[in-house]
C-alpha cells in the first residue's frame, strides 16, 4: 500500500519502470507494447527474473481499463 520509489535496486535492469495507483495499492509496470502477444512475452521475462506475480494491464489515455474492453475494439 506505500509507494517504492523506482530507484531502489529492486528495480535495477527492469527497463522503464512506473508506478500507478489502483485499487488502493501502488503498482509497477515495465514497457509499452503495441499487441497483447508483445505483453505476454513480456510477462514471460518478467516471472524468469523472479517476479513471479507479474500480469498483464492495459491504459487507454493513462487509465487502466480491463484488457477485454480494449480486445474488443
Amino acid at each position: 500500500p506505500r509507494e517504492i520509489p523506482l530507484t531502489e535496486k529492486r528495480f535495477a535492469g527492469i527497463a522503464d519502470p512506473m508506478v500507478y495507483f489502483h485499487d488502493g495499492l501502488y503498482k509497477y509496470t515495465s514497457g509499452k507494447f503495441a499487441t497483447f502477444k508483445e505483453a505476454v512475452q513480456h510477462q514471460s521475462k518478467m516471472r524468469k527474473l523472479g517476479y513471479d506475480d507479474a500480469f498483464v494491464v492495459d491504459f487507454v489515455n493513462d487509465q487502466r481499463v480491463k484488457i477485454e474492453e480494449s480486445m474488443q475494439k
